[in-house]
Formats: C-alpha cells, sequence, structure tokens
C-alpha cells in the first residue's frame, strides 16, 4: 500500500480532448464511404442506423418470449360459438 501512494505524484494522465458538453470527443473522424461504390455506401449506412441496438443473439436473451399466432389463438376462447347461443327447452322423450 505504501509504494503505490509514493508513486502516486509519479503518474502522469493523457489529455483528452472534451466537447462542450464535457463528453470525450471521437478520436477518429467519420469517413464517408465512396460515392462510386453503392455496396460500401449501403454497408456505412445500415453501420450508422443500427450502431446502438443491442445485439440479440439467441431468442433466450429476448426480455420477453414471442408467441406464434397459432398458440395464441389455441389458447384464446372462441369468439362466436355454441357457448353463446341461448338454451332452448328440450322435450324429454320418456317413455312412461
Amino acid at each position: 500500500m505504501c509504494d503505490v501512494l509514493k508513486d502516486l505524484h509519479k503518474v502522469k494522465l493523457k489529455s483528452v480532448t472534451r466537447s462542450p458538453g464535457g463528453t470525450p470527443t471521437n478520436k477518429k473522424p467519420l469517413t464517408e464511404p465512396n460515392a462510386a461504390d453503392p455496396a460500401a455506401f449501403i454497408a456505412a449506412a445500415l453501420r450508422k442506423k443500427f450502431a446502438h441496438r443491442k445485439r440479440c443473439d439467441s431468442p433466450s436473451d429476448s426480455p420477453e418470449p414471442r408467441r406464434s399466432k397459432d398458440k395464441e389463438w389455441e389458447d384464446s376462447p372462441p369468439k362466436f360459438g355454441q357457448h353463446l347461443l341461448k338454451k332452448r327447452g328440450q322435450v324429454n322423450d320418456v317413455v312412461s
């Protein structure tokens, strides 16, 4: 512990350029893709669009599991059917 405290005054931190808001700025400038190469242009646009999206490689990583339409349909009661019709008085044909 004493060795760390003795060498503390020798530590030099590198300077970092900051934006007016106080956050560090990017070191490398963004390069524009070559306009003559449409594949590079599209790839750069897609990288820029999806740069901040969280990667989800497996379905188990998703926050809530997705249910298929068929399974959802099986769990829900039918919207219309025999259960909604009025029951009529049935005549019992009892032979005495």
